[in-house]
């Protein structure tokens, strides 16, 4: 599958065979028990000889048990984790083929639930200080942030920040915000007809072009290809 992108966040989990897939980083490998997260927007493309794979789409617009703010949290940027499916939650699953009953309802939720648990638990050990910063620098997208900034609503110093972001995001604090800020622009060109211009301010770029640079830089595609390629 050629490169592609969705507005909503991604969980896919390879149940047989091998999957690999690329976000611009190279071919990654996923074996069965392996699950790829990709946030909105996130462009990437896959190939296979030959797996089955189970996955959902997090598309919801309530979110009051919080789950998918937090999995948007944790994961800013794609990422693979080992994750097997809890014994008999695919079996369960595959075994219903309406949910037009109350009680299939119910069971597809209570399998989901446990498979979404055993998610939850496989990047549970991310990082702690991760949502905390991942959660100042969205608090600010509409402008660059300066690194003594962020250290200091942290109540960390310019050091200690700067090897947080390192260790749980692999690049500075700069970048990782840029990132962030991009990621933004993504999900602003694929859920709404706003123009490059206007998106370029709602997520603290100088203009249009400087956008269009960094976009290209990090997806590949300038922001008007990139969201024609979504159609």
């Amino acid at each position: 599958m050629d490169w592609h992108g969705h507005v909503f966040l991604q969980a896919i989990q390879v149940l047989e065979g091998v999957l690999e897939i690329d976000w611009g980083t190279g071919w990654r490998r996923l074996a069965a028990g392996a699950v790829h997260l990709l946030p909105p927007g996130a462009r990437h493309r896959l190939r296979s000889c030959g797996h089955a794979q189970f996955g959902l789409n997090f598309q919801a617009e309530d979110d009051p048990r919080g789950l998918l703010a937090w999995l948007r949290t944790v994961c800013p940027q794609p990422v693979i984790v080992p994750c097997p499916a809890p014994p008999g939650c695919l079996d369960t699953l595959r075994g219903i083929e309406a949910v037009d009953a109350p009680a299939d309802r119910l069971a597809v939720a209570a399998e989901l639930d446990r498979w979404c648990l055993a998610l939850a638990s496989a990047l549970h050990g991310r990082e702690p200080g991760a949502a905390r910063l991942l959660s100042a620098l969205r608090a600010s997208l509409d402008r660059p942030l300066r690194v003594p900034e962020i250290a200091a609503r942290l109540g960390l110093s310019r050091v200690g920040v700067q090897r947080l972001a390192q260790r749980s995001h692999g690049t500075g604090v700069a970048h990782l915000h840029e990132r962030l800020r991009l990621e933004r622009a993504a999900q602003l060109l694929a859920g709404s007809a706003l123009s490059a211009a206007v998106i370029a301010v709602r997520c603290g770029f100088r203009d249009g072009a400087h956008l269009s640079r960094r976009f290209r830089a990090r997806y590949g595609a300038a922001p008007a290809a990139w969201r024609r390629g979504l159609g």
